[in-house]
């Protein structure tokens, strides 16, 4: 047998990824009140590689990701055991789906 190189990530490696980079730049910027974030279906799964992030956020996305979503510390938001379409958490506003995109465009714009 050869040898296999694996390919592995620590905690802090997660941090320095590009996108987690710039996802906490923007965060800050939402955090002075300079930007709104919006996030619809998948896009959510993004913020999941800094716990940080979502840490206390009442949010919604697509179902398939709602663990991933739990376990970066987020509130999903539900309305008769489904998540709801639409949701604005001071300036995060998040989606569970495409289909709900007027409703998210509401609340963004």
């Amino acid at each position: 047998m050869g040898s296999q190189t694996h390919l592995a990530y620590i905690d802090s490696d997660l941090k320095q990824a590009p996108a987690a980079k710039q996802l906490r730049e923007a965060m800050s910027f939402m955090y002075q009140e300079k930007i709104a974030i919006g996030s619809i279906s998948h896009s959510l799964l993004l913020f999941s590689a800094d716990l940080v992030l979502l840490k206390g956020r009442n949010v919604t996305c697509a179902h398939n990701i709602i663990c991933d979503v739990k376990n970066a510390n987020a509130n999903i938001l539900t309305s008769t055991n489904q998540n709801v379409d639409a949701h604005k958490d001071c300036f995060l506003v998040t989606a569970k789906r495409p289909g709900a995109v007027e409703r998210f465009n509401h609340i963004f714009l």
